[in-house]
């Protein structure tokens, strides 16, 4: 599998154009929706803000003080799809100022940060997690509560359930195979990311996503989630790389992924 340019959009593969399809961001009713979407959203009920955050199909699969993540179905087309609705409670956001509402550069919640860096990562030509809708509202000036929806990002998966699921794959002769082709592809797939400007916080075994078509000892297309902790200032750049592949160092166990796999992950950026 050749590598490919993410910067390049006309560079990736057929399997990855679904992956960095452009967001065409349109603002109704107070909220920001994916235009692709509009019309499966609306003939759920689903157009506002309050209709998002009072939404109380599917199942909750993480709840803690500041967030939880909601998985629901939506008809379309008589089959069934899968979403993630992710809510964000009241965090600090300081007082609305004219204009400042909005995703480009603006947003002050977590929830339309995160719409905004799917819709940049994107533009580079960067695999995220397709993004549907997002939406803030200020709570007694001071504080935003905020949501943001993904569709089911199959047939990506994190690299973390990977190897939790299938650790024989990274064990052995064959194993040191697909250690070195994998973690070549996410080292130069991280180099690229921080070449568009672009530093992910969390890039980690969880955030990143992976995609390998048979055989699995091919390296995999890569893409990312959880883009709210992503970061653009230019600032101490120089150490993105280090931390960046430190983060992922520390996620990966050890029993599996020796110190040589580490010097080759470095080695390979």
């Amino acid at each position: 599998m050749p590598d490919y340019s993410p910067c390049d959009p006309g560079a990736l593969p057929a399997a990855m154009i679904a992956f960095v399809a452009p967001v065409v961001p349109i603002q109704a009713n107070g909220i920001w929706i994916n235009r692709p979407y509009r019309d499966i959203l609306k003939a759920n009920g689903l157009k506002d803000f309050d209709s998002f955050w009072r939404f109380s199909d599917g199942e909750i699969i993480k709840e803690i003080k500041t967030r939880s993540v909601t998985r629901f179905w939506l008809d379309s087309n008589g089959g069934r799809r899968q979403f993630y609705l992710k809510r964000h409670y009241r965090e600090w956001s300081g007082w609305p100022l004219p204009g400042r509402r909005g995703f480009r550069g603006r947003a002050r919640s977590q929830g339309l940060i995160e719409f905004g860096h799917c819709t940049l990562f994107r533009r580079s030509g960067l695999a995220t997690a397709h993004p549907v809708a997002a939406g803030e509202r200020h709570v007694a000036g001071l504080w935003v509560e905020s949501f943001f929806v993904t569709e089911a990002f199959a047939p990506f998966v994190a690299l973390e359930e990977v190897i939790r699921q299938r650790p024989g794959l990274f064990q052995g002769p064959h194993g040191a195979r697909v250690k070195k082709l994998w973690l070549g592809r996410i080292a130069r797939t991280a180099r690229r990311m921080h070449a568009c400007g672009f530093h992910h916080l969390d890039f980690n075994a969880t955030h990143i996503l992976v995609h390998c078509p048979e055989p699995l000892a091919e390296a995999p297309f890569i893409g990312f989630f959880d883009l709210q902790r992503v970061s653009r200032t230019r600032l101490f750049r120089w150490r993105w790389m280090v931390k960046a592949l430190a983060r992922l160092i520390h996620t990966l166990p050890p029993h599996l992924f020796s110190e040589a796999d580490q010097r080759h992950l470095f080695l390979s950026y």
